[in-house]
């Protein structure tokens, strides 16, 4: 997804904007100062930022860096104009295959995602019958929720659960970078 900075210049004083984008975005800057020229110095690598970042900025290769991580980067032409890109993870599913759970006995907490900047959104649909034994929904009990701090980057599935039985469900979910998937299929065993 495009991603654009702008470096404009607001009573008297230019700014240079602070953006927040996954590693896959594509990132592209805009000199909104009709008064003065500003080019964006050379801080990180197409490796780092996506497949295909502007021209100007994906000539001075660096050291690839984990998600999440922040650039500072700044103007070629004036040392005091900086701005700051905080790079994180692509939001994508995890964890097809959840582990199988005991009635009564507290499940272990799952990642259903990875990567992403909360806060997220999710939804699941309600629990129906399907016959021969498995349920359409999460089992009673399980609950899916953000990861909690220090790791707020993942939404979860856990709790005690009360019912035995095969359960289905498929869980919607997007981060606030607008960065999503859908429909994403889990089975949980409950013995």
């Amino acid at each position: 997804m495009p991603v654009q900075i702008s470096i404009k210049r607001v009573g008297g004083k230019v700014e240079f904007q602070t953006v927040s984008v996954s590693l896959s975005d594509t990132v592209f800057w805009t000199n909104e100062d009709t008064t003065e020229p500003h080019w964006p110095d050379q801080k990180f690598s197409r490796s780092q930022i996506g497949p295909a970042p502007s021209p100007n900025s994906d000539s001075w290769p660096v050291a690839v860096l984990v998600a999440p991580y922040k650039i500072t980067y700044g103007c070629a032409l004036h040392s005091n104009e900086t701005g700051v890109i905080n790079v994180y993870a692509d939001f994508a599913p995890t964890n097809k295959t959840l582990k199988d759970a005991t009635a009564g006995q507290a499940y272990a907490q799952q990642s259903l995602t990875v990567g992403g900047v909360g806060p997220f959104t999710w939804s699941v649909a309600p629990a129906v019958a399907l016959g021969g034994g498995l349920i359409y929904g999460v089992p009673p009990g399980l609950v899916i929720g953000q990861a909690p701090n220090p790791n707020p980057t993942s939404v979860v599935i856990s709790g005690t659960p009360t019912t035995a039985g095969s359960y289905q469900f498929s869980l919607q979910a997007a981060d606030s970078l607008g960065n999503n998937f859908q429909q994403i299929n889990y089975t949980i065993k409950v013995v």
